[in-house]
């Protein structure tokens, strides 16, 4: 599913097919990343043949762990750090 994250607004809109997929992905999502909701985070979901564009960053995951392991890793940055000069 397509993901785009916003960091600053601490939220992340999802693409999924129906509604049915939409609830077991914030079921999942909130039970894996008990700690993402306590920092405030929360997903809107969006059909997915429909386009967010309104955060930079675009992502595909494989479902609400990843998301969240995407999340807690924090924005991708655009220069060269310790932590991000091995990807390339």
């Amino acid at each position: 599913m397509y993901v785009t994250i916003n960091w600053e607004t601490k939220q992340a809109d999802v693409g999924v097919r129906d509604i049915t997929t939409a609830g077991w992905v914030g079921f999942h999502f909130a039970t894996k990343n008990p700690d993402r909701i306590e920092a405030g985070w929360y997903l809107c979901y969006f059909q997915s043949f429909t386009t967010v564009t309104e955060a930079p960053y675009t992502v595909y995951v494989r479902g609400p762990v990843e998301l969240g392991q995407i999340i807690r890793e924090g924005p991708p940055c655009d220069h060269s750090c310790p932590r991000h000069e091995a990807v390339e």
